[in-house]
């Protein structure tokens, strides 16, 4: 069945699924074979009076009774009885197999963090658009801040952007066609898979009031999105799309890029909004730093921020947005194989992890080296040099990411003449590599140049950086 298929060794228990298929395969020489298989049925584990009367693990479900999960679940099926609630608490995920029912009155409600998956791309959802509610909190903003969204709900549910963020000005709501676009908010029915900008509500206090961020409590409510969705990429102009995450769980990033129609038409790198840097006013004019967009491929990503804190690991959250490059027009897909069913994923796309040495250290994993550029007013930007596993010193899909766009400061290396955010080379690595670098500012002084973090093979690695004006090398 759907992300089931195993070979069956000895007595290993699997679960299976409607569409699921089995298969027998003996080979015996010396005679007549026998296999046995025994297919069961775990039946209907129903939650009534505070408890379960069966092991709810790969169970049709039946809920009776209010539930709070408290940790990850994976059933075969989820029903919730009229006027339950079945609560996915913070950083858990319910996995659902195949359909989900919700009668009238009763709720599935997603808590911040939290994810319901659906695994089959035909299974179905069955409630009212008052049956799903997921949470999202924002980051602490100040009123002038802009998040970027995107709606895990189907289109029928009528989520309008007004329902998002009813408190924000009528004339800060965007999306994007070359460049921001404002959309009338009482009118715009969210599209799965299509990314907007949204500033803060009016009643947030200003960067310069003195007072704290707050943090905007964002209910999506509806009726989930499930499998396949589409949405257009259009490679005009210079070719940017703000696409998003159009599922109820975290995107992993990777396994969107591998998807042959994605790699036919999109580029291999994305870039996420963080808003790190204080706006500056210009005039009557709000600025907003260029620099404050984290990229992710499969080399790794860059950070907004010294010291790894925001740095994207290849999880886009529920509700997020970002952009990529169109490299031909067509439809952007996304399925339930890019569903994150591990809990705690869905918190943001910032967690990083080192990699663990494996064998054939010297030819495979990641073995990489962040570099910060920071004035002395803390500008910042950073990129990523990284001995990656397929990648090679040309300029490769999926591992070299372009230059977004330029900010006050700008760092980056150089392949093939094109300055990269992030730059995957060739193993196996060789310490007498050289890579060129160059650099960006608008600022007069003291520019300075460092080693955020490394890790692999390069942890422990000499790295110098030659002066190519004063023809001196640093260690």
């Amino acid at each position: 069945g759907t992300d089931l298929s195993q070979a069956i060794n000895g007595t290993t228990t699997f679960a299976l699924n409607a569409d699921s298929t089995i298969e027998v395969r003996t080979r015996n020489t010396t005679g007549p074979g026998k296999a046995g298989l025994k297919v069961t049925s775990n039946g209907i584990a129903t939650y009534a009076n505070g408890t379960w009367d069966k092991a709810a693990s790969y169970s049709a479900i039946q809920v009776n009774d209010n539930l709070n999960l408290t940790s990850d679940l994976t059933v075969c099926s989820c029903t919730v009885q009229s006027n339950k609630n079945l609560i996915i608490e913070s950083d858990n995920t319910l996995v659902v197999l195949e359909n989900i029912v919700v009668a009238d009155g009763g709720q599935i409600i997603v808590e911040n963090n939290g994810s319901l998956v659906q695994v089959d791309d035909n299974a179905t959802y069955t409630g009212n658009n008052t049956s799903f509610k997921m949470n999202r909190n924002t980051t602490p903003l100040f009123r002038l801040d802009y998040t970027y969204w995107s709606t895990p709900l189907n289109p029928i549910s009528g989520y309008k952007l007004i329902d998002l963020s009813p408190n924000t000005l009528a004339t800060k709501y965007y999306k994007w066609s070359n460049a921001w676009v404002a959309v009338n908010r009482n009118t715009e029915v969210m599209v799965p898979g299509r990314g907007y900008i949204i500033r803060a509500p009016n009643n947030f206090p200003m960067e310069s009031s003195g007072d704290q961020p707050q943090i905007d409590n964002v209910v999506f409510t509806g009726q989930p999105n499930n499998g396949m969705i589409t949405i257009p990429i259009d490679n005009s102009g210079d070719g940017w799309n703000l696409i998003g995450n159009p599922y109820p769980s975290a995107l992993d990033i990777e396994e969107f890029y591998r998807n042959p129609n994605n790699q036919s038409i999109l580029d291999g790198t994305i870039y996420l909004w963080t808003h790190n840097t204080e706006i500056a006013l210009s005039g009557t004019s709000y600025n907003y730093s260029k620099s404050d967009y984290a990229s992710y491929n499969m080399t790794g990503g860059t950070g907004t921020t010294g010291g790894n804190v925001s740095t994207p690991e290849g999880k886009v959250a529920s509700g997020q947005s970002f952009f990529i490059k169109g490299l031909a027009s067509g439809n952007a897909e996304f399925n339930n194989s890019m569903r994150v069913r591990q809990g705690g994923l869905n918190n943001q796309f910032f967690k990083p992890a080192p990699t663990e040495v494996v064998e054939n250290w010297q030819t495979t994993g990641k073995h990489r080296v962040w570099l910060n550029l920071t004035s002395t007013q803390n500008d910042f930007n950073q990129t990523l040099i990284g001995y990656i596993e397929n990648a090679t010193n040309q300029l490769d899909w999926g591992y070299d990411g372009d230059v977004f766009s330029g900010g006050i400061v700008s760092i980056y290396s150089i392949a093939n003449n094109k300055p990269l955010t992030i730059q995957g080379r060739a193993l196996p690595f060789s310490n007498l590599d050289e890579v060129p670098l160059g650099y960006k500012t608008t600022l007069t002084g003291t520019l300075t140049i460092s080693i955020d973090h490394l890790d692999g093979l390069l942890e422990g690695q000499n790295i110098y950086l030659k002066d190519n004006v004063l023809n001196l090398v640093h260690n």
